[in-house]
């Protein structure tokens, strides 16, 4: 999980991470998602 206090600050950070979570062969064995403003952990 990232936080911030603004979200303009996580934009750059879930962008690194999204192009890292591509290229990476390990990471397409896995499912995930991401998103900016959840409104519960559930």
């Amino acid at each position: 999980m990232l936080t911030a206090h603004k979200r303009s600050q996580l934009h750059p950070a879930v962008s690194w991470l999204v192009q890292w979570l591509e290229a990476n062969r390990e990471a397409r064995k896995v499912r995930w998602s991401i998103d900016i403003d959840p409104q519960t952990l559930a």
